[in-house]
């Protein structure tokens, strides 16, 4: 039982560093596409 809450807890870890990972390629490519505007 205590294995499988540690994988859980695991999997929740590594999909919350997913989020982030998304998020900040998302804003990269916001900032990347204003900036070829600009240019």
């Amino acid at each position: 039982m205590r294995l499988s809450s540690d994988i859980r807890g695991v999997f929740r870890r590594l999909f919350k560093k997913g989020l982030t990972v998304t998020r900040i390629a998302e804003l990269f490519d916001i900032t990347r596409q204003t900036v070829y505007r600009w240019l």
